[in-house]
């Protein structure tokens, strides 16, 4: 039996480029699933314990293993992908970008630190293994993995507090990462979500340095109590919610919900310095009482927790969500004329941003809506659809979207709240 430390029959300075090749190989005949973490293991199957970790900021990946305890020869690779519009498959690899294609890792747990990453690049994280039988070279299980593992998006830095002007009147107040409309007429102001006391406090000094008219009309975009909190600072404001915040608002165990002094059903139009302000209600979308608030004339409409600008909304802040509603609700505002719009958390107002966001909300329920319709069929009941919830979210794929933010941590849970919406309603 020959060492394990040795390569019989091969010479020295030939090894490398002969096991490079074996592996190119072998990645070549691999297909690998899209966007997730994936392993395929050759026969007899063989758990080599491979994962990847990669840094925050992108640059390096640790890798852990754990080979098999017989001698053998464990090679960890690692390569760059073609380009991010390659199909996921081994042809899909830049060979010429081989890294660690040789590293003798038999018998023991290791890492492997790779370095000199590309923080926008994708990777393919590799093991394959060589054992010696009866002198010859027999290739065993070996697993290809492609994550991919992309740095996390880097928190929005703290910016200062901005007063925009959209229109003679009209402006978009965003600080602490939430945005408010504000409308100024000659003897008082229209906002919408004060959020805090804290961001009350910031809004009314940036309204006192483009008017000496105080804040008499306060509009609450919905029920959610990030957005409803900061009426204090203007006590003599009215506050207006829709009809659905008030069941929410009895619920409060924390003592921070407003007394409402105005509700409304459908529609309530308000005039501002001669400006006509609408309040829509459109239906349940992020919770119950979801309010959009447009001035027609001028073209503006001011949206809250409906979308952001290609980013999916964390997995963590979508379970009061209801999809089909905020489809329907996009679909629904995208038709009228608008200039600027207005979303909770971001300082852009391209509408363009809500157009995007209006197709992707049609792409995912054109992909759920589908398969949804052959479960029911196929058991005869809407029932048929439940065995979805624990297998679709982690299948479904919309690679047009994998660019967003967010998309590798948050689109299964929205795939969840679509598939929920469409066969439980909810």
């Amino acid at each position: 039996m020959p060492n394990a430390n040795t390569l019989p029959h091969i010479p020295p300075a030939a090894r490398p480029i002969i096991l490079a090749a074996i592996v190119l190989l072998l990645l070549a005949c691999v297909t690998v699933a899209a966007g997730r973490a994936y392993a395929q293991t050759g026969a007899p199957s063989e758990d080599v314990g491979l994962s990847a970790t990669r840094s925050a900021d992108g640059t390096s990946a640790t890798l852990t293993w754990t080979p098999p305890t017989q001698p053998s020869y464990q090679w960890i690779f690692v390569a760059d992908k073609v380009s991010p519009d390659a199909p996921n498959t081994g042809q899909s690899i830049d060979s010429s970008t081989f890294r660690y294609a040789a590293q003798l890792l038999s018998g023991s747990a290791g890492t492997l630190l790779v370095e000199n990453l590309d923080p926008a690049k994708e990777y393919v994280y590799g093991h394959t293994s060589l054992q010696i039988s009866d002198g010859k070279f027999v290739w065993t299980p070996w697993a290809i993995y492609w994550p991919p593992i992309k740095p996390a998006p880097a928190p929005p830095a703290m910016q200062m507090p901005t007063m925009t002007m959209l229109d003679d009147g009209v402006y978009h107040y965003f600080g602490f990462f939430t945005s408010s409309l504000v409308v100024v007429g000659d003897d008082g102001v229209l906002v919408t979500d004060p959020s805090n006391n804290g961001r009350g406090q910031s809004l009314k000094a940036e309204i006192a340095k483009i008017t000496s008219a105080p804040v008499t009309t306060i509009v609450l975009s919905h029920e959610h109590y990030d957005h409803v909190g900061g009426t204090g600072v203007f006590p003599d404001a009215e506050v207006i919610c829709h009809i659905n915040c008030q069941a929410n608002f009895d619920l409060d165990t924390l003592g921070d919900v407003p007394e409402v002094d105005r509700t409304f059903s459908d529609r309530l139009d308000l005039t501002v310095g001669g400006k006509t302000v609408q309040l829509r209600y459109l239906g349940p979308g992020d919770g119950d009482a979801t309010t959009i608030v447009y001035m027609p004339a001028e073209q503006i409409i001011a949206t809250a927790d409906m979308y952001e600008p290609r980013s999916l909304t964390e997995k963590n802040w979508v379970h009061d969500k209801h999809f089909t509603g905020t489809r329907h609700i996009l679909n629904t505002i995208s038709k009228w004329d608008i200039k600027h719009a207005i979303n909770a958390h971001s300082t852009g107002t391209d509408p363009v941003d809500l157009m995007e966001n209006v197709a992707y909300y049609n792409d995912l329920y054109d992909a759920v809506k589908p398969v949804v319709d052959a479960a029911i069929a196929q058991a005869g009941g809407a029932f048929g659809a439940y065995g979805l919830y624990n297998t679709l979210p982690q299948t479904l794929e919309l690679p047009k979207y994998q660019s967003w933010a967010n998309y590798d941590t948050a689109f299964p849970s929205h795939v969840e709240r679509m598939l929920l919406a469409i066969y439980h309603g909810d």
